[in-house]
């Protein structure tokens, strides 16, 4: 891949300061060393104006978005449709899709730091020209498992912060029902497995049921964690020829903590460690997590809206929704100073100096004297 100026290490070069410094975002704090120097080889610093586009609805890139500071309004044909803080944004590009909204900066701006994700496609050029002068096929095999090992570590980072919204999007619906319930006693929710929504017409929340009763449909990472067991064995495990393993041992293994952060790196360690299950087929697994949570967050999406559009007085819309926000980790002003000094500072000034020597070039013309000379 052809590096662009915009790249930290095209810019920086190798600074291990600048490097450790990307560490201190706490959804990479504790990524290996060889995905850190990939990041920073393939990533790009943020920093930009309230009011400024940092991702402009319809278009297609690959670039995801690590947050550092600041929020990010939603904007969907000119509809402001909520904010942000990330703390990642911008991973439907993993699936080749095209942006689905406008992400503007907000009121305070916004600091980010940008990967490509790219970095897959590099990995995979490594593992082909390896290929050419492996001397044997378990050679080539282990050379390609490594690779794609961090790749998989990254494509990880980013499913844990996507299925955690999950748990909270189910969470926001649950509050939002409790609040309205206390005003309507004939309200009820109920959970509906994922592929429901696609073949099955769903019933609007808000529409009586018998004359008398409410339903709100709710998606729930129940719903979630047992549509991707049936994938996973459905579309990879029995493709591959792996031996099936039960859906209470799936449970156990893709669950969340008691901090509500979802355990899938284990559950990727232990599907290659007792299953030997390759990085290679695990990066193919991960991608159709990212499809079915793109689906699953959308259906959810639409039944928390519906949810929240039955409250009838704003007030109380607003209380449910505050009530329901989970707040994502927010870095000290401390850290976030410590990754502007040693990142986005130098970075900064290397531009304003690349800048300046290129006004100063072209300033400096060749008078016709030294044409004539030279075509002389």
């Amino acid at each position: 891949m052809d590096p662009v100026t915009n790249y930290c290490e095209a810019i920086l070069g190798e600074n291990l300061t600048a490097i450790s410094a990307i560490r201190l975002i706490p959804e990479l704090a504790g990524c290996s060393d060889d995905l850190l120097k990939m990041i920073y080889k393939y990533s790009k610093t943020v920093d930009i104006q309230p009011g400024e586009v940092l991702i402009q609805e319809g278009l297609f890139d690959q670039w995801v978005y690590f947050v550092i500071e600041g929020e990010l309004d939603v904007v969907i044909d000119g509809d402001h449709l909520g904010s942000t803080g990330g703390p990642i944004v911008g991973e439907r590009c993993i699936l080749g899709e095209p942006r689905g909204a406008n992400l503007v900066s907000g009121k305070d701006g916004l600091m980010a730091l940008g990967v490509e994700m790219s970095i897959i496609d590099e990995l995979n050029r490594k593992i082909n020209n390896f290929q050419q002068t492996a001397s044997s096929d378990e050679e080539a095999k282990a050379f390609a498992d490594d690779q794609m090992a961090v790749a998989l570590e990254l494509l990880t980072i980013i499913l844990n912060e996507v299925i955690g919204r999950i748990s909270n999007l189910y969470d926001s619906g649950l509050e939002g029902v409790k609040q309205l319930n206390e005003s309507d006693n004939t309200l009820t929710s109920k959970s509906k497995g994922l592929f429901d929504f696609s073949s099955t017409p769903q019933q609007e929340a808000g529409d009586d049921l018998n004359g008398s009763t409410r339903e709100f449909l709710l998606y729930s990472f129940e719903d979630f964690s047992g549509t991707v067991y049936f994938e996973l064995l459905q579309k990879h495990l029995s493709s591959y020829g792996y031996v099936e393993f039960s859906m209470e041992e799936w449970k156990k293994r893709f669950a969340t903590d008691q901090h509500g952060n979802v355990t899938i790196k284990k559950a990727f360690d232990w599907l290659y460690q007792d299953y030997q299950i390759s990085n290679t087929v695990l990066v193919d697994i991960a991608t159709s997590i990212f499809e079915i949570a793109s689906l699953y967050t959308s259906a959810a999406n639409n039944a928390v809206n519906q949810v929240f559009s039955a409250f009838e007085r704003e007030r109380d819309k607003k209380r449910a929704m505050e009530t329901s926000n989970q707040d994502r980790i927010q870095s000290s002003q401390e850290i976030i100073g410590r990754i502007r000094a040693d990142l986005f500072d130098p970075i900064d000034a290397k531009r304003d100096s690349a800048s300046d020597d290129s006004e100063e070039t072209g300033s400096s013309k060749m008078s016709q004297v030294d044409i004539d000379a030279l075509f002389g």
